[in-house]
């Protein structure tokens, strides 16, 4: 049972386990729920078989259901922590400790699960390490938040939130789903999804998914309607039901940032990818009769009547951040859509000039400047039965409520039960987006933050003997209203101006370029320089990005590395914005150190 985790919800996007059940019966197996009068469904929920098979280790002591959870899922675990590992899940008292091991496997591309997060611990050991932290510090509801937070380099990161009855977590492995195919997708890649791009390049209309790395954000929300009362019939016990599932929230957003020399449409560009799983299975009873004497209750429940969401970017903190707006051919999509089966869940957009993408932060750097046009295209059409989307996007807000139609109800004396499919089973929902923020300019560091709000709304029906006792009721409390907002910083584009500099070796087709040193304009030579380039060059060029400005370069240049003599520009090389400068070792460089 988690006891403290005063845990930020940011996009610290990483692993986390997902428990909800709240039923009260808990001594059945850990992989079913199970409804409480053994009426309703004929099958009981139960988890998936995928499991995480790359080495792991679970370290430091764990949650008693937790760990029985884990051990299930986690088939090639052992409790030392080593470089190789792919995933490392360990508590929140056991990080410190072991700071130069996880340092090791999330250097190398692996997974960091923190169990039970501490925000003030583990932002400080983030800070202290040099490791991005994208946790939102419990909001301000003063409660443990999360169960499980998951990162790694890459700017991946998952949230699980705690239960929202300690009862759900005897049903832990069935809500592990979510998590489990999270790691598997993330954690095996030691490499970075994406090598640094090196800017002045020329061809147009350059695809930004395939050239920059999104920042990629889950969460899963607890749910759980526990005994609610669905009927009751006059000196009887009511009849009542307790269900729980989980809503799953997936983000992926492409930071970019147009530079100043760009006039009106310079500042800073997050497109963004949304969808939400509402599992409705999860929460569905199916329909059932309960005798009382000689009256039966017809029931059903509990099945999807209305699911709200808002996406709001705005500072660090929560507060409001002013001036956001949406660029043309960038609204948010879907747009209202009343009586149609199908929805757009995408555009397609582009923007011109000298850009940048990718990440810039403590985080491996994965950014690139680009000048030409690059351009976005997702559009895709969706197809969607018994659903009213209505679209509500004042200012920067991304608002939208999905009303389920064709719901049990009566009309004209006649009472209609059938329960359409979307209200009962998983209900996916694809959103779309651009904010853009004017107000940021060249070599700005700040960063901001994505605020996103849920509401489900549930409903259950019930009656005695025809039409007109037929009667509804609905529950809006299934997540908690202090668990229905999370908050994620995120990353920053590269605001700092850059150019590519690149060093031709033709001095002659046998000689190697190497100790590649490169000093700002001011800089001392005498001192450590501000940029290297490591590795040997021979009958190829070497390249780095650097900030726009002058710099001065020395090369050391040979047949073999004892007949190494060294080389230096003359003056000074200019770098300037999206663009790349070329000198030649052969001909641009002077014999002799700086």
């Amino acid at each position: 049972m988690k006891r403290k985790i005063l845990f930020a919800a940011a996009l610290i996007a990483a692993a986390a386990v997902a428990f909800s059940s709240c039923e009260k019966d808990t001594d059945h197996d850990d992989d079913r729920i199970y409804i409480e009068e053994g009426e309703g469904l004929a099958d009981p929920v139960t988890a998936s078989d995928e499991k995480v098979e790359l080495p792991a280790a679970i370290v430091g002591r764990m949650p008693d259901y937790l760990q029985t959870a884990l051990n299930v899922r986690f088939t090639n675990a052992g409790s030392e922590i080593s470089d190789d590992l792919k995933v490392v899940v360990i508590a929140q008292d056991q990080v410190a400790a072991n700071t130069e091991k996880l340092l090791g496997v999330y250097g190398a591309g692996g997974m960091v699960v923190v169990v039970n997060p501490d925000d003030v611990q583990l932002s400080d050991w983030c800070d202290e390490n040099g490791v991005r932290y994208a946790g939102d510090g419990g909001l301000d509801n003063g409660k443990d938040h999360h169960l499980l937070y998951a990162f790694n380099k890459n700017a991946n990161y998952y949230f699980l939130d705690d239960f929202v009855h300690d009862d759900d977590e005897g049903s832990c492995n069935i809500f592990l789903d979510t998590f489990v195919s999270w790691v598997n997708k993330y954690a095996a890649a030691a490499e970075e999804s994406s090598a640094s791009l090196l800017g002045g390049a020329t061809r147009a209309d350059y695809d930004i998914k395939k050239l920059f790395a999104p920042q990629t954000v889950n969460h899963t929300y607890q749910m759980c309607l526990n005994d609610k009362t669905l009927a009751h019939v006059v000196a009887s016990k009511a009849d009542k039901l307790t269900r729980s599932g989980t809503i799953d929230v997936a983000y992926s957003v492409y930071p970019l940032y147009s530079f100043q020399a760009n006039g009106s449409s310079a500042g800073d560009y997050y497109i963004v990818e949304g969808t939400f799983t509402v599992h409705n299975d999860q929460m569905y009873n199916g329909s059932w009769t309960k005798k009382h004497g000689g009256v039966k209750s017809h029931l059903c429940g509990f099945y999807l009547k209305k699911f709200e969401v808002s996406n709001t970017l705005c500072a660090t903190d929560g507060t409001v951040l002013p001036g956001v707006k949406f660029p043309s051919q960038g609204t948010p999509v879907p747009e209202t859509t009343i009586g149609s089966t199908s929805y757009s869940s995408g555009f397609q957009w582009s923007i011109g000039g000298s850009i940048s993408g990718g990440m810039l932060g403590k985080d491996p750097q994965v950014s690139g400047t680009l000048s030409g046009s690059i351009g976005w295209n997702n559009s895709e059409t969706r197809t969607v039965s018994d659903l009213t989307i209505n679209k509500n996007s004042p200012g920067g807000k991304v608002g939208y409520v999905f009303d389920v139609n064709n719901r049990p109800h009566t009309s004209s004396g006649k009472k209609y039960t059938s329960v359409p499919s979307i209200a009962s089973s998983d209900f996916t929902i694809h959103q779309s987006w651009i904010w853009y923020v004017p107000s940021t300019a060249d070599n700005d560091t700040k960063e901001f933050a994505m605020s996103v709000w849920v509401k489900p709304t549930y409903e259950s029906y019930h009656w005695y003997s025809s039409a007109a006792d037929f009667s509804t009721s609905s529950w809006d409390d299934a997540v908690p209203e202090g668990d229905r907002t999370f908050r994620v910083t995120l990353l920053k584009p590269n605001r700092i101006p850059k150019g590519v500099l690149e060093l031709a070796n033709t001095k002659t087709g046998r000689e190697y370029m190497t100790d590649i040193r490169i000093w700002k304009e001011g800089s001392s030579t005498s001192k450590a320089p501000d940029y290297t380039i490591p590795g040997s060059f021979r009958g190829k060029a070497a390249t780095i990005e650097l900030p726009t400005g002058r710099y001065r370069v020395q090369v050391k240049l040979g047949a073999s590395a004892d007949l190494l003599d060294p080389y230096h520009t003359p003056g000074t090389v200019e770098i300037r914005l999206a663009e790349t400068t070329s000198v030649d070792a052969g001909f641009d460089f002077a014999i002799g150190s700086l």
